[in-house]
């Protein structure tokens, strides 16, 4: 049962992620790469900060770090490495404490594909959780 609500969490991410919006594209040995980092969003008490690099074509390596802060301390941090793929994800999760007044989320994240870096892009959540 744990393992299947690890699989819809995740499964959850990547839509959240894709529905964000792209922040930037680049060009990277003639295969075109958008770049798109998603505002947090709650799932089950949990926290998720979405990041993704997407290419037209396969790529030898895509890396991406994708850093949750709260009010501005860092509460999870990963960085992911796909080799000898079109498509990258990085999904970071925190359980959410919920002290008295209003929290701000935020998603930071970075990555390079083929030496092309992408410069950190920050998206904060729009609404209360």
């Amino acid at each position: 049962m744990t393992r299947f609500l690890a699989v819809v969490a995740v499964a959850v991410a990547v839509a959240a992620s894709s529905a964000e919006g792209s922040a930037r594209a680049a060009h990277t040995n003639g295969t075109s790469c958008a770049f798109d980092v998603g505002a947090p969003f709650l799932y089950v008490d949990i926290v998720f900060a979405p990041a993704t690099i997407s290419c037209s074509s396969s790529q030898n390596r895509i890396t991406i770090t994708t850093v949750l802060t709260n009010d501005g301390a860092e509460v999870a941090r990963d960085t992911r490495h796909c080799t000898h793929m079109a498509v990258c994800h990085n999904d970071v999760g925190s359980f959410l404490q919920d002290p008295a007044g209003d929290q701000t989320w935020c998603t930071t994240a970075w990555g390079s594909v083929h030496g092309v870096s992408f410069a950190p892009v920050t998206r904060c959540e729009s609404e209360a959780f």
